[in-house]
């Protein structure tokens, strides 16, 4: 009666009630718990299962990835290589073009001297007539016709 004061319960009916309280509520509590168990281990062996697959496919990622950043890689030292062969061509082709203007260059200032020789000797030769000319008028005192053959007509 004591012990049933102390858990609330008046009478015998209360008490019996009591105890089929309690042993429905273990019973639950022992399934809930057996319930409990096998989901863990199911719920264990998802969790174990999606951190697999991530691995896997993560791991996939990072195959892939390397792949691709050594494609990239060589792409980019073929097209430096392209570059440079293209860089070395142009050089070649401004060597050619200025070797070219030098030479025309030379060629202009040839035929430009030859040009002054020529200018030059045109220079003597009628400076050369002139003074025979003057040296004609001295001696005779005439002045020679416009239409005379100086020079090869003797």
């Amino acid at each position: 009666m004591v012990l049933g004061t102390q858990l609330g319960k008046m009478n015998i009916t209360a008490w019996a009630s009591k105890e089929e309280e309690e042993t429905d509520a273990s019973v639950n509590l022992k399934m809930d718990s057996l319930d409990q168990q096998p989901n863990n281990v199911v719920e264990a062996r998802a969790a174990a299962w999606e951190e697999a697959e991530k691995a896997k496919y993560l791991a996939r990622f990072k195959r892939e990835e390397i792949k691709i950043q050594a494609w990239e890689n060589h792409q980019k030292a073929k097209t430096e290589a392209e570059m440079r062969k293209v860089e070395v061509e142009v050089e070649r082709m401004r060597a050619r073009a200025h070797d070219k203007v030098m030479s025309k260059l030379a060629v202009a200032k040839h035929k430009a001297d030859e040009k002054r020789a020529s200018a030059e000797a045109r220079r003597k030769q009628q400076a050369a007539r002139t003074a025979q000319q003057a040296e004609y008028i001295r001696r005779t005192g005439r002045t020679p016709s416009s239409f005379s053959c100086w020079g090869w007509c003797f």
